[in-house]
């Protein structure tokens, strides 16, 4: 079926001036614009899969440069607090004010088109973490979600870290930079639960993570890895630019910080994982929010759920390496 924003997807796909590849985690990316420099900036904060599995997507930018915002519909305009979705044929608009863009996003063609006046106007942890919306919409059609948490793992399988923002999942995480612990993210995650199988697997998203100066400060040899500030101030840490296996979930763990004793696992309800990630996960997955809660309950069911207590960061690579070993024995 045509649909009546089928005008404007066109003047997007022609106005198109640039072109390159790379990888969003499993997902292979077509990526187009008619800024040369977006895409320069997109290629290098996205973490590649060694193995992407889901179907390919096209993601163009399109900017005033081809599409006026006059020629955009009054109620798709990006303005700020403005979250609007409107549907017709295969294809959804979504007005995302927060970001100052406008998608058109058609998954019968395997398409995202993104509009904003200028790449400029980008906020900044949108450029720190880009395409979060296509990621978000693109991976509920592989029965999967964009989960806020960290993950850490190797060849055995991987743990999910959740927990609310201040928890301690990016320190947790990154204190296992330069173990034999892979770090798959630290603050957004791919979790596919294909019908299927009977687990759930995690795949990268993002290059680059942020800790702000007291984390940083309990890893100082984390400083050399430090490449820019992002918001509110934070560290931006490269986890580095080679391409991380998709893991099998092997235990979701709620993160707490508790000085003092040593660092251990208590199991605990999946409600309670459940709880500890779907708020702050949710809350962000504008568009697809119910698809996205779907993937965390999904998730919690398919692998055992504990808190760590984080007694002493230093501890967390070896504590994790030998939680690996037994929760994937089981």
């Amino acid at each position: 079926m045509t649909s009546v924003f089928e005008p404007l997807i066109e003047r997007a796909l022609q106005g198109v001036t640039t072109r390159s590849t790379c990888t969003f985690g499993p997902i292979p990316l077509d990526l187009r614009s008619d800024v040369a420099a977006d895409l320069e900036e997109i290629g290098t904060h996205l973490s590649p899969c060694t193995d992407p599995t889901w179907r390919p997507l096209t993601v163009v930018t399109t900017t005033t440069d081809t599409i006026p915002r006059a020629d955009v519909p009054e109620s798709l305009r990006p303005t700020e607090g403005r979250t609007s979705v409107a549907f017709d044929g295969d294809v959804t608009a979504y007005t995302a004010g927060h970001e100052n863009t406008t998608w058109f996003l058609d998954a019968s063609r395997s398409l995202a088109i993104r509009w904003i006046a200028r790449i400029d106007d980008l906020p900044l942890w949108e450029q720190v973490n880009p395409l979060r919306a296509a990621g978000r919409w693109w991976s509920v059609q592989h029965h999967a979600a964009m989960i806020h948490c960290g993950a850490v793992g190797d060849e055995r399988g991987a743990v999910l870290l959740v927990g609310d923002a201040g928890a301690g999942k990016s320190t947790t995480s990154l204190a296992c930079l330069g173990s034999n612990l892979d770090v798959i993210g630290d603050d957004f995650c791919f979790v596919e639960a294909d019908p299927a199988a009977t687990t759930a697997d995690v795949h990268p998203t993002y290059r680059l993570a942020k800790l702000d100066d007291r984390a940083l400060a309990m890893l100082p040899r984390l400083r050399e890895r430090v490449v820019g500030t992002g918001m509110r101030g934070k560290s931006l840490i490269d986890i580095g630019a080679a391409p991380l296996a998709t893991r099998p979930v092997r235990a979701i763990c709620h993160v707490a910080q508790e000085p003092g004793g040593s660092t251990r696992f208590e199991q605990i309800g999946r409600a309670e994982a459940i709880k500890a990630t779907a708020p702050s996960t949710v809350i962000q997955a504008r568009l697809v929010e119910r698809e996205t809660l779907a993937g965390v309950m999904t998730a919690a069911r398919r692998a055992p759920t504990f808190r760590m207590h984080v007694a002493d960061v230093t501890e967390v690579p070896a504590a994790l390496d030998r939680f690996l070993d037994q929760v994937s024995d089981t």
